[in-house]
């Protein structure tokens, strides 16, 4: 499953296989925008939620837009809007470009809709059925160690994890 225009799979094919029926967060560090979303791709192809849209939002340009969904979502107000990029990715693939860029508010306030998300046992409840998918350039645990980003957070996003060969972490390639 190459993303368009690329040579080839960004994700071994086991990897793939092994999480086709998961829904677990997934945090796709290093390489470019395009091949982060690309990773994002290839997991929602194969995921239980594959009819439904990928909705990527850059956090670095449209964080206002990230809070308003979430404050929306949480609070249960308001209709529907395919403008709201919440109910755009329900059982679809939600994928946050540039989630380093997230000042700690809107951190926080991730944390809280994921924590809510996890503790809920059906869409019924009020929880979120779809994937919810994040990449960086940089390692989050780096930005944690750092006090730049909440470490709660970074726990909650990086179940599968996915290391673009461009990543340099602690001098490897």
């Amino acid at each position: 499953m190459p993303p368009s225009g690329g040579t080839g799979p960004l994700v071994s094919r086991q990897l793939l296989q092994q999480q086709r029926n998961s829904l677990s967060p997934l945090l796709v560090i290093g390489g470019t925008p395009a091949e982060r979303e690309a990773v994002a791709l290839e997991f929602h192809r194969v995921s239980p939620l594959r009819l439904g849209p990928l909705v990527t939002l850059d956090c670095a340009s449209q964080e206002a837009r990230l809070r308003d969904a979430l404050h929306h979502w949480m609070n249960r107000a308001g209709r529907p809007q395919a403008s709201n990029p919440m109910w755009s990715a329900e059982r679809g693939t939600l994928f946050l470009e540039s989630i380093g860029s997230l000042s700690p508010d809107a951190q926080q306030l991730l944390l809280l809709f994921t924590n809510r998300c996890s503790t809920l046992s059906s869409e019924r409840d009020g929880g979120w059925t779809g994937r919810l998918a994040a990449g960086s350039d940089e390692d989050l645990w780096d930005l944690v160690a750092g006090g730049r980003f909440v470490g709660g957070l970074a726990d909650g996003l990086d179940k599968i994890r996915v290391e673009l060969e461009s990543h340099r972490h602690g001098g490897a390639a």
